[in-house]
């Protein structure tokens, strides 16, 4: 890092800090790794380099989910997601509100949870990934179910079970 910052490339700077960050969680350093990150993330934002920033935010929205700090990975996840839409990659975009659903789903706030699982669902079933389509209804299925909307649940678990059965995840 320290040659890095001394060659006087601010990508490469950038870089290393991811680099050394992913060394930093490996190690059990989550907050050293998220400080890293944040370091690294301003300057992908001065670079407007959109890979590194993509990458950089998917990397502290897990570090922040794995730290319990659910409000700052759905943070993480919210300033990631313009970035993909904007480079148009579909796969990451689907996984992203994947991820939001859990996060939304973790803290109770079902409704916005569903909104999240439902655009990833439409954009995995134009993809045609029957894995997380699978997934993507056993969640909404979870949710209808906690919010007593039993036929909906029923619904999605019914479609979801041939999907995870193909797939070797029967238990939805």
């Amino acid at each position: 890092v320290a040659l890095a910052k001394e060659a006087g490339s601010r990508r490469v700077y950038a870089e290393a800090l991811t680099a050394l960050a992913a060394q930093s969680g490996t190690l059990g350093n989550t907050f050293e790794a998220i400080g890293n990150l944040n370091e690294a993330l301003i300057i992908q934002q001065q670079l407007d380099d959109v890979g590194g920033q993509i990458t950089t935010l998917n990397n502290l929205a897990a570090l922040y989910g794995f730290a319990g700090d659910v409000r700052k990975a759905i943070g993480a996840y919210d300033q990631l997601l313009p970035s993909v839409r904007k480079i148009g990659q579909r796969q990451v975009e689907g996984a992203v509100l994947v991820n939001l659903g859990h996060s939304h789903e973790l803290l109770s706030e079902y409704q916005v949870a569903l909104n999240d699982y439902k655009q990833a669902l439409s954009i995995f079933r134009r993809l045609g990934d029957q894995r997380i389509i699978g997934l993507a209804l056993s969640s909404m299925g979870v949710i209808y179910e906690v919010l007593n909307d039993t036929q909906r649940a029923l619904d999605c678990y019914q479609e979801a079970l041939p999907l995870r059965r193909e797939i070797g995840r029967a238990h939805v």
